[in-house]
């Protein structure tokens, strides 16, 4: 093989070996935007799933607190008197709690401060968070509809250049004054590394097995054109020093002859 030969092997193999790693490179990319992707589409879900359990945090309080004025003995088995008294007694107590439940939904304050405390909805949060595997650390704000922020986390940062994820509260509201939960990630670029390790590392140690063999075959591949070039001028010299006392014989011996 001449060395033009193995210079042109090898610019193909290079060739092939830049093209493998970009293509590399652009796997671990579209892999960071999927990951990143499904990131934030899981947290941006989790996000309405504590708008609603606020809800029913909410509704809970009301009902639990309507309910202790209504009269305990509302059964028919407990009601003395007429059948037609009872029923009359229980359609009442029942009509009379479902009227409360309903004015209080309607009447309740705008004042977010009033509806949830920052400690229910702190816990709501990490519940829910917990619950789908999000072991990552957040700060967040409960800014109301004319931007002022309500109460927030002693690390919240408006001015953070994290992804912001936001939620209204109480999207059910007939009022205006909604509020709106933000939350982001401080950590989620190093979560999203970490998660990505192992594709990163077996890539990496693919590509630097690979370039490492390609070095090593380039270098066996001159080493071994030096070698027979190194054996093709040392049977050549050989040849002429071989040709060299034989002639001298062969002329010796005819003249003798």
């Amino acid at each position: 093989m001449s060395r033009k030969v193995i210079w042109l092997v090898s610019f193909f193999m290079a060739l092939a070996m830049a093209s493998l790693i970009i293509v590399q490179a652009y796997w671990l990319k579209n892999a960071w935007l999927l990951k990143e992707k499904q990131f934030d589409q899981l947290i941006s879900t989790l996000m309405l799933e504590i708008s609603r359990e606020v809800e029913l945090h909410e509704a809970h309080s009301i009902i639990t607190h309507m309910a202790d004025p209504v009269a305990a003995d509302t059964s028919l088995a407990r009601t003395a008197g007429d059948p037609r008294d009872k029923m009359a007694n229980w359609l009442a107590n029942r009509r009379q709690f479902v009227d409360r439940i309903i004015s209080s939904m309607f009447m309740v304050s705008p004042q977010i401060e009033k509806r949830i405390s920052p400690a229910d909805l702190e816990e709501i949060t990490r519940k829910v968070l917990d619950s789908n595997h999000v072991d990552l650390g957040y700060e967040y704000a409960v800014i109301r509809f004319n931007g002022d922020i309500a109460f927030r986390t002693d690390g919240y940062n408006p001015a953070s250049e994290a992804d912001y994820y936001q939620v209204k509260l109480f999207p059910e509201d007939i009022s205006v004054n909604s509020n709106t939960m933000s939350l982001y990630f401080p950590d989620k670029r190093n979560f999203l590394v970490k998660s990505l390790t192992y594709l990163a590392f077996s890539s990496l140690l693919l590509t630097v097995a690979i370039v490492v063999s390609f070095a090593v075959t380039i270098l066996i591949m001159f080493r071994q054109k030096r070698l027979s070039e190194i054996r093709s001028d040392f049977v050549s010299n050989m040849t002429h020093e071989l040709k060299t006392p034989i002639s001298t014989i062969s002329l010796a011996s005819q003249m003798l002859g």
